[in-house]
């Protein structure tokens, strides 16, 4: 659960704090704070960032890189975050709390890595969803000796270029000097 730091929701957030202590206790919450913002912003949240249960982590969340978190998440869930955007890359789908979405994140919509929903149906949309996302394919790293082959070779074309550049200025200037000589 990624929060933002923006009041007039805590109506909303009280609600999906109400769904996280209903969810099942095999279900791990990390509820990150939005990096930008301040403890006096906790008050729109309060309920969510002070709940204390065996399953929900709130401070080590906030304190860990978002990618080292996306890695073991199986559904990312905000009003609306950009954070969407990163959880797409690692195969994780977002859950929007806010039609709001649609504008900003219809492309994320519209190919199937992110769905609106409404806060009362979460632990449905949540439990319908694969226990293991679908990661990416990352794309592998050559082996060094395949790399370092590939750069000898770039080496040996580049020398072959600047020796036929080097030959024909040579020979431009082999013009040049008879043109003048003969002038």
């Amino acid at each position: 659960m990624t929060l933002q730091p923006v009041s007039g929701y805590r109506e909303q957030w009280d609600a999906l704090a109400a769904q996280i202590e209903a969810s099942p206790r095999t279900w791990r919450w990390w509820i990150r704070r939005h990096p930008a913002s301040r403890p006096y912003q906790d008050q729109e949240y309060l309920r969510l960032v002070n709940l204390r249960l065996p399953n929900v982590i709130v401070d080590a969340s906030s304190s860990l890189p978002l990618p080292a978190l996306l890695r073991r998440m199986s559904v990312l869930v905000s009003r609306f975050s950009g954070a969407s955007a990163e959880a797409a890359n690692f195969g994780v789908p977002a859950l929007f709390l806010s039609e709001e979405a649609r504008g900003q994140f219809s492309s994320l919509i519209e190919r199937g890595c992110a769905t609106v929903v409404e806060i009362p149906t979460l632990i449905d949309v949540i439990a319908r969803l694969p226990a293991t996302p679908m990661r990416p394919q990352l794309n592998v790293a050559p082996e060094l000796d395949q790399t370092l082959l590939r750069l000898e070779q770039i080496a040996r074309d580049y020398a072959h270029l600047c020796q036929s550049h080097q030959g024909t200025r040579t020979s431009l200037r082999n013009v040049s000097e008879s043109r003048s000589s003969s002038s």
